[in-house]
């Protein structure tokens, strides 16, 4: 197993350690604040659009938003995860590097999509397809302006100032959106709530920056900007085609409203635990790059991490599994009954993707994303090979089983090596996951033995409160007085600070 050598006999001061956790801890409460703001806005919009639009819509804006996030992949080169690798020294210089490299960038991105469009439209063999694209194309030169001040915002862990521009670009998306859908608009009312959410999160960005440019230009920083970002890079285009290919292979195999019933499903299972990945992996790589001196420092806030999302993840995946009918039939409505099978299929993946969360950022901050590159080369091999096949066999549900393996593959292998470059053990992980694991089985057990007595709106309510309830009591007599105590400093810290 690959071990970490560069920082032998280097270790933190307990002050500056200190001062990194209180930041970390921080930068949490307000990730946290963002993401179930903007995800909770995402949530009760789709609901909504989910009653007002057609299964076909959401296919429709699903291989649009594809194709879009596909050239994406090439927006920002990888210079943002660069640009918080670098030390503060070189920071200046290469940030007005980057500001003048990535809007170029964007509006090469942006004609290259508004060309290929038509010929994309002609692939999936519906010409609305090709109107979508080149609308949203109009995003990546939005966006270049707006990369640099974000990236360095979220290097100095001040998260704060993320608020409000992540919760205006929610409330503008969910206003265009949903007033359209209500005028009659159709897909089109997603498509540009996407547009003036982007434009929104631009402008609000700057306006809580403290940076600005002095458009000094260092090919030397070029250059090494993206020695560092190519393999971010790489890494960023695997993971795009292990997370995105099930889209295209659903839409072209098995058709656009098969895939709307995947994607509604899709966005239920990974909804909460995503969201902990997005809180994880946000803070957690500015963080360990500034832990990566001292490798007994990094291991504690690894193990330390990997608990925390484990004590919220599995057990929220193991609820979604077991109450998944009610969830579509009371929220959703019956037109959407296919979604349920793919629903807990989908809450494996969703678990497989929240506990790796941690591995990556650790690859990156020590200066290895090459391994993250090349283990998500193999699982986007895999997953080319194994989806279309489970598709064309078992269908819709083959496809989905197909997505939900590959990712058990990432998170075995991503683990093999994580633990590696912070000298941790197999035990040390097993350790931070059991005491979660067992007190979710008996909240599962119990849910389902409540299954038998009610139903409808009534089990989905009572399954919640009985599922929150018992998991808390579990994992309670399961964990000593000190995790115990670790919990209840970390949930007054959150107090204090809101």
């Amino acid at each position: 197993m690959p071990m970490l050598r560069q920082s032998d006999n280097i270790t933190l001061d307990d002050k500056k350690v200190k001062v990194l956790e209180q930041k970390t801890v921080h930068g949490v409460t307000c990730v946290a604040l963002i993401t179930i703001i903007r995800r909770f806005l995402n949530f009760i919009v789709k609901i909504i659009l989910a009653r007002l639009l057609e299964p076909t819509d959401f296919g429709l804006v699903a291989i649009g938003l594809l194709v879009i996030n596909t050239f994406d992949l090439f927006r920002e080169l990888g210079f943002s995860s660069a640009l918080i690798y670098k030390g503060d020294d070189s920071e200046h210089t290469a940030a007005n590097t980057a500001f003048i490299i990535l809007p170029i960038i964007g509006t090469i991105l942006f004609v290259v999509s508004y060309i290929s469009a038509h010929y994309i439209a002609t692939f999936f063999n519906n010409p609305t397809i090709e109107h979508i694209i080149r609308i949203l194309s109009l995003t990546f030169i939005i966006s270049s302006f707006g990369n640099v001040p974000y990236t360095l915002i979220e290097k100095e862990l001040e998260f704060k100032k993320e608020v409000l521009p992540e919760t205006i670009s929610r409330i503008g998306y969910a206003c265009v959106a949903i007033g359209l859908a209500l005028l009659g608009y159709g897909v089109w009312s997603i498509v540009y709530g996407q547009v003036i959410s982007v434009a929104l999160l631009t402008v609000f960005v700057w306006l809580v920056s403290d940076w600005r440019p002095s458009f000094n230009f260092d090919i030397t920083v070029a250059k090494d900007l993206f020695g560092y970002g190519k393999h971010a890079l790489a890494a960023s285009i695997f993971v795009f085609i292990v997370t995105n290919i099930d889209d295209a292979i659903i839409g072209k195999i098995i058709g656009i409203t098969a895939l709307g019933f995947y994607t509604v499903a899709y966005s239920i299972a990974t909804l909460p635990t995503t969201n902990i990945t997005y809180l994880v992996t946000k803070v957690a790589f500015p963080m360990y790059s500034k832990l990566r001196e001292d490798e007994r420092v990094l291991k504690k806030a690894f193990l330390k991490t990997v608990n925390y999302v484990a004590m919220i993840c599995i057990p929220v995946s193991f609820g979604i599994f077991i109450l998944a009918p009610e969830i579509i039939h009371v929220v959703f409505g019956d037109k959407w009954s296919p979604s349920i099978p793919l629903l807990q299929i989908l809450c494996v993946y969703a678990l497989s993707r929240s506990l790796l969360a941690s591995c990556g950022s650790v690859m990156y901050a020590v200066g290895r994303p090459d391994i993250n590159k090349n283990i998500m080369f193999s699982a986007s091999i895999l997953s080319t090979i194994m989806i279309p096949i489970f598709a064309l066999k078992v269908g819709l549900i083959g496809a989905t089983i197909a997505v939900a393996l590959v990712y058990i593959f990432i998170l075995f292998m991503q683990y093999y090596y994580a633990l590696g470059l912070v000298r941790a053990g197999f035990f040390d992980l097993i350790r931070v996951l059991y005491k979660p694991f067992i007190a979710s089985s008996g909240m599962l057990i119990l849910i389902f033995m409540i299954k038998y007595f009610v139903e409808g709106v009534e089990l989905l309510l009572l399954g919640m409160i009985t599922g929150i309830s018992s998991y808390l009591i579990l994992i309670s007599f399961l964990s000593n007085n000190e995790e115990k105590k670790e919990i209840l400093n970390l949930l007054n810290y959150f107090r204090c600070r809101g």
